[in-house]
């Protein structure tokens, strides 16, 4: 039998929700798109800054989109019950860990395409893209752990409309917290992803933790979200 995680990486390409959420991107790029300078180009360290931040901004969707697309790896399945049939396979954990690390796969690809569509918008209407190595290196990996993450939430929560509005609010409110107490939205899931992608002269927000430690803490979340769904997965019914 064919390794399930190579068939798990192998749907990514006739994956409707990839598909959808790839989709998804052209609501921030559109954003991008709104938010240009009606003066055109500057060349300006200004615009150069305003740029970064800009595609910061934005990526706060993909990473969401990342999410929501883990989330739906599992909750699509759950419902047409081929969760079920694929426990029947092997061991309920094996098939966890396959689903979230193709679910991190999907994320990273949102968030590459995600950068490239924004900083093309932002090169052609200010002559800066806004892309640094944090956000080129930072962007994919935060949205592998949001794929992560939401496929976990998904697990726990399992109902298919329901895990939409739950997955984005447990990222979401990491905002308003950063902007009120800064020092405890920086642990948040998505306050240390924002961490890796950030830098002090371009990111909107203030108080976030250095790259490597953001990077720690956001991997921290998914795994211990993703013990928690082991126990719950193996413990339930599936039908």
């Amino acid at each position: 039998m064919r390794d399930r995680l190579t068939v798990e990486l192998l749907r990514l390409r006739h994956d409707v929700a990839l598909a959808g959420s790839l989709a998804f991107l052209l609501v921030p790029t559109l954003g991008a798109v709104a938010a240009l300078p009606h003066d055109g180009p500057a060349g300006t360290h200004s615009t150069d800054v305003q740029a970064g931040g800009q595609l910061l901004s934005q990526t706060v969707l993909f990473i969401a989109a990342a999410a929501v697309y883990g989330s739906l790896r599992y909750t699509n399945d759950y419902r047409t019950g081929a969760i079920a049939r694929a426990a029947l396979l092997g061991p309920r954990s094996r098939l966890l860990q396959d689903r979230a690390l193709s679910a991190a796969a999907g994320g990273a690809l949102i968030g590459l395409v995600g950068t490239a569509l924004v900083a093309t918008v932002l090169r052609l209407g200010t002559g800066h893209s806004g892309l640094t190595a944090h956000t080129v290196l930072g962007t994919p990996v935060a949205c592998a752990t949001a794929g992560a993450w939401g496929l976990f939430v998904g697990t726990m929560v399992r109902h298919h409309l329901l895990t939409l509005f739950v997955v984005p609010t447990t990222l979401f409110a990491a905002l308003p917290v950063l902007d009120a107490w800064p020092a405890v939205g920086r642990f948040l899931p998505l306050g240390a992803q924002l961490a890796m992608i950030s830098t002090p002269d371009r990111a909107p927000w203030t108080g976030l933790l250095a790259a490597p430690y953001g990077a720690l803490v956001a991997v921290a979340w998914p795994a211990a979200m993703g013990a928690l769904a082991r126990v719950l997965l193996t413990r339930r019914d599936l039908m």
